[in-house]
């Protein structure tokens, strides 16, 4: 297997996620993509030895209620950001589209970041305890997920974090 790390950045707000949210769920969490990433364009395939998406598990009982968490990043313009992906809404220049793909990511959160080596910089995202002052409630769009979703997501498994 070819040599990878993943994005720096992507490591800084897994590192931000883990020390906030401590208790939460990893089970969805995942960076380097399997089988089925491997055979179509992907940002959890690496390009130059680096993959650019990692996944978070939703876990609100956990603490990391990725509602709030995809609003903050956004609301953050991040210019590390490429796009988010969460429960059927895709982030991206600027905007929440529908999003249709196969995979409705309601059990995961998708952050995949900019291959710009300037801006793998490993400063903390939104801020270094992840928080905003508001989060308006309105711009968060998504429905209501009740943790028991939380469950295995077939599509992540084998995935290395």
């Amino acid at each position: 297997m070819t040599r990878w790390r993943c994005a720096r950045s992507l490591d800084v707000l897994l590192d931000q996620i883990d020390a906030k949210y401590p208790r939460r769920s990893n089970r969805s969490d995942g960076s380097l993509g399997d089988a089925a990433h491997r055979a179509r364009a992907s940002d959890h395939n690496p390009v130059g030895g680096v993959v650019h998406a990692r996944d978070f598990t939703h876990d609100p009982r956990g603490g990391l209620d990725c509602n709030i968490l995809a609003t903050q990043l956004a609301q953050s313009k991040d210019a590390r950001i490429k796009y988010i992906i969460w429960n059927r809404r895709k982030f991206e220049n600027g905007r929440w589209r529908k999003y249709t793909g196969s995979n409705p990511h309601d059990k995961h959160m998708h952050v995949s970041v900019t291959d710009a080596e300037a801006l793998e910089a490993a400063a903390a995202f939104v801020n270094e305890t992840l928080e905003v002052p508001t989060v308006d409630a309105a711009l968060l769009g998504a429905r209501v997920i009740i943790a028991e979703q939380v469950a295995e997501d077939a599509t992540v498994r084998g995935w290395v974090r």
